[in-house]
């Protein structure tokens, strides 16, 4: 009966084997099936948790551990994003300074 939870331990079992290495795609693939299984476990109305506390309280650790792997990913892309706009506000600081040439004068002092 409760296959999802199952399926859900499974799951997380899998992604927690390559946490250290995971990318965005991988979190995000496992995020999608997680709904899935989520989704099943609401559906069920009056399960008595009680023989699956061990199972409930393992899953929750190891999304501890992918959570703070998000948040690492989410960091890792924050700095890129920011070094990315500090190169554009850089690029465009330097460029609007020579943008104006029409206006700039060459004197030739040869005579």
């Amino acid at each position: 009966m409760l296959k999802a939870l199952e399926q859900l331990e499974a799951l997380s079992m899998e992604l927690m084997e390559f946490i250290d290495e995971a990318d965005m795609e991988d979190i995000e693939n496992y995020m999608n099936q997680r709904e899935v299984y989520f989704q099943e476990l609401q559906s069920m109305n009056a399960v008595d948790w009680s023989p699956h506390l061990e199972q409930v309280k393992l899953i929750q650790e190891m999304d501890r551990h992918i959570t703070k792997r998000m948040q690492e990913l989410k960091s890792e892309a924050s700095a890129e994003i920011n070094k990315f706009q500090n190169a554009k506000k850089n690029k465009s600081a330097y460029e609007s300074a020579y943008q104006d040439t029409n206006s700039s004068y060459f004197f030739d002092s040869r005579k």
